[in-house]
Formats: structure tokens, C-alpha cells, sequence
């Protein structure tokens, strides 16, 4: 697992304004499939956010659609999955990832490592909307978006998948910009 650079948003914003906006870059990147989570009861430590496994080009961009997105997995990933799942099974040879976004005030305290994401933080919800967060509550200036990048590999056509150690940061950063996904990341808000 690799990490982006969380950004810094500078000034409050509202649940709902920074949901818009994870949605706004998410849906413009072709993630279309989304999973919401809420951190804390009530969204109390923000909200996160997953993708569906896709396959990437080499260099990390984006495959076109019928290449990108596999039958195998037509869902989100789940968190469960993302915990678990080291060896998963691959519709073929080659590099795969999915993220989790998270708007959050829990910070990332070590290089390599995403924040505590568990029960005691983070509930499991079949919910895949935002509709029930509470939107129109401000959060402070210390919650910022990060991605968390899980890459995975395929060596063979046999369908026998490895989670990929973590890459360096600018790795991470790259994936995520070539991705469409670095608009969350930016200094600056929308």
C-alpha cells in the first residue's frame, strides 16, 4: 500500500461540500462505482471512500474502459477486502489497483502506512450513498483528503494475484495523478 500526500484544504469546509468534491473528481476519473464509509458514528472523523479493482497500464495510467474494468470485479472493494486480501484472484496478467479516498481529521503518522482505518473508527455499511452524512456539518481545518493506493499484480494468465509492496511516495503521488485523481489531492480547494 502506497500513500499520497493528504492535502490541505486551508479553511472549513462541510461534509457535503468535500463528498461533492471527492465525487465531482471521482465520477470525472471514471469511478463511477463507489463505496461510501463513515468514519466514526455520524461521520465524526469524516468519511472514506472506495473504488473498484481496475487494471492500469505499466506506468500507471489509465486503460481505456473495456480494457480498465473486469466482470471479475464488478463491485467496489469492499474494506474487508482491502485488510484481507493479499493473494486475490486476477482476471490475467499484469498491474491492478483500487483506493481508498478518505476526508478525515485522523492523520498519517509514518511513511507508508495509512491511519488506523478499523472498527473502533470505521463502520462497515451497506450504504452506498452519502445521503445520510451529515452534510451540512463544518469540519475544522485539520481534516484533509488522502489517497491510499493498493497495488496489485499478476505475472501469468492463471488468475494468481500479489499484493504489491509498498512503492515510494512518488510513486503513490504519480499513480494518483495519472489516475485523474490528484484534484483531491491539490493545495488548493475547488
Amino acid at each position: 500500500m502506497a500513500i499520497a500526500q493528504p492535502s490541505r484544504e486551508g479553511s472549513s469546509v462541510s461534509l457535503g461540500e468535500a463528498a461533492a468534491r471527492a465525487t465531482s473528481v471521482l465520477d470525472d476519473a471514471g469511478y463511477v462505482a463507489k463505496h461510501w464509509y463513515p468514519i466514526g458514528a455520524r461521520c465524526a472523523h469524516g468519511f472514506a471512500v472506495t473504488t473498484r479493482l481496475e487494471k492500469m497500464e505499466p506506468g500507471g495510467g489509465r486503460l481505456p474502459a473495456e480494457q480498465r474494468w473486469s466482470t471479475l470485479y464488478p463491485d467496489p472493494i469492499t474494506l474487508s477486502w482491502l485488510r484481507d486480501v493479499r493473494r486475490p484472484r486476477l482476471p490475467g496478467s499484469g498491474r491492478y489497483r483500487a483506493y481508498l479516498i478518505a476526508f478525515s481529521d485522523l492523520h498519517v503518522r509514518e511513511r507508508g502506512h495509512a491511519p488506523r482505518l478499523d472498527l473502533t473508527t470505521l463502520m462497515e455499511t451497506n450504504d452506498r450513498s452519502v445521503t445520510e452524512f451529515p452534510a451540512a456539518r463544518r469540519v475544522p481545518s485539520t481534516y484533509r483528503f488522502g489517497a491510499y493506493l493498493y497495488a496489485y499484480a499478476a505475472s501469468g494468465d492463471d488468475g494468481d494475484g500479489a499484493l504489491l509492496a509498498a512503492d515510494d511516495r512518488t510513486s503513490a503521488t504519480l499513480q494518483v495523478r495519472l489516475s485523474g485523481l490528484g484534484r483531491l489531492l491539490a493545495a488548493e480547494p475547488e
